[in-house]
């Protein structure tokens, strides 16, 4: 019986423990639970991932 592992890191933003999903890839957005902050995955290594807060994308009104 194969166990799944959970992988978390902390929020850049409010420190909480971020629960990241096993199959989460590199550049993938996830949000804190906490403060709802979008989170960036910038490096996974082993069981070490590296967050940090993804860019506001601010709404285009074509001027």
């Amino acid at each position: 019986m194969q166990q799944l592992q959970i992988l978390s890191s902390e929020c850049v933003v409010c420190d909480a423990d971020v629960k990241i999903p096993q199959n989460t890839q590199v550049s993938e957005v996830i949000s804190c639970a906490e403060c709802k902050t979008g989170l960036v995955i910038e490096n996974i290594k082993g069981t070490t991932i590296r967050l940090s807060k993804a860019p506001v994308v601010e709404e285009d009104w074509g001027e």
